[in-house]
């Protein structure tokens, strides 16, 4: 393996080490046939520059903060402060990235970021639940903290991918 590793190495030097003996080569043979346009001139300038700039650094704190609520939720010995953290943690996730994509004239993009981060997570849910019910092939052989947990890491996972495609390529909106 280690002479391996060093034969590569020492091949990949000596190609770097003689750029002189690559500009003696003979130039490549003309193509018999003409390159279609597309191919032979460079992009035009409006496709080279960003056509987009992104608000998703103003979307991504508020997600990282509902997420740390949710994390909290769970950490809550207390069932109205557990209930009172979840609700803030749902409102924050649900809500405000609407609003900025609203703020930022974009109010189509707003509506399926609501969307998305309602569905997303109502799917998980039902998919991990539709998992478990395969999983059990109709044996009763999971119990309720199984199902729970199940959910709720389905519905967790797919909130966090809402979040990461809103936040990505969504939260976007032309160059101006």
């Amino acid at each position: 393996m280690h002479r391996f590793l060093v034969a590569a190495l020492v091949t990949g030097l000596l190609a770097v080490a003689s750029p002189a003996e690559a500009q003696e080569a003979e130039p490549a043979p003309a193509l018999p046939f003409e390159p279609h346009a597309a191919l032979r001139d460079p992009p035009p300038k409006r496709m080279r520059e960003k056509p987009y700039e992104s608000y998703g650094g103003w979307i991504a704190p508020f997600d990282v903060g509902a997420f740390t609520l949710l994390g909290a939720t769970f950490a809550a010995d207390n069932a109205v402060v557990a209930r009172t953290t979840l609700t803030h943690a749902i409102g924050i996730y649900t809500l405000v990235p609407p609003i900025i994509h609203l703020l930022n004239a974009e109010p189509v993009r707003g509506i399926g970021s609501f969307g998305m981060r309602v569905g997303a997570p109502i799917g998980g849910l039902l998919v991990s639940q539709v998992g478990v019910l395969l999983l059990s092939a109709g044996e009763n052989n999971v119990n309720e903290d199984t199902a729970l947990a199940a959910a709720l890491i389905g519905a967790t996972l797919s909130a966090l991918a809402a979040a990461a495609i809103d936040d990505l390529l969504l939260a976007r909106k032309p160059a101006k």
